[in-house]
């Protein structure tokens, strides 16, 4: 089954997926994490709806784990409480 693409950014939800994976993330992982296209990581990246990769060789970017996990905290709604 082909993974969901959305036009509107990453969706928020995929805490409890973060567990287990390694601290820095590829494209590939963070697609998968997202359950999004590789492509839609490479447009949203273009976008500026993700955070900025790091490089760690002239073809290696890596998302920080700790990062992406502060991003989709950020993303989340909250309740708001009622005064």
């Amino acid at each position: 089954m082909p993974a969901v693409t959305t036009k509107s950014g990453p969706k928020p939800g995929k805490m409890s997926k973060l567990e287990g994976l390694p601290e820095y993330l590829t494209r590939n992982d963070l697609a998968a994490l997202l359950e999004v296209h590789f492509e839609t990581i490479k447009r949203w990246e273009r976008e500026g709806k993700l955070p900025r990769p790091s490089r760690f060789g002239p073809k290696v970017l890596r998302y920080d784990k700790r990062t992406i996990e502060k991003f989709l905290q950020d993303a989340t709604p909250k309740e708001q409480s009622a005064e």
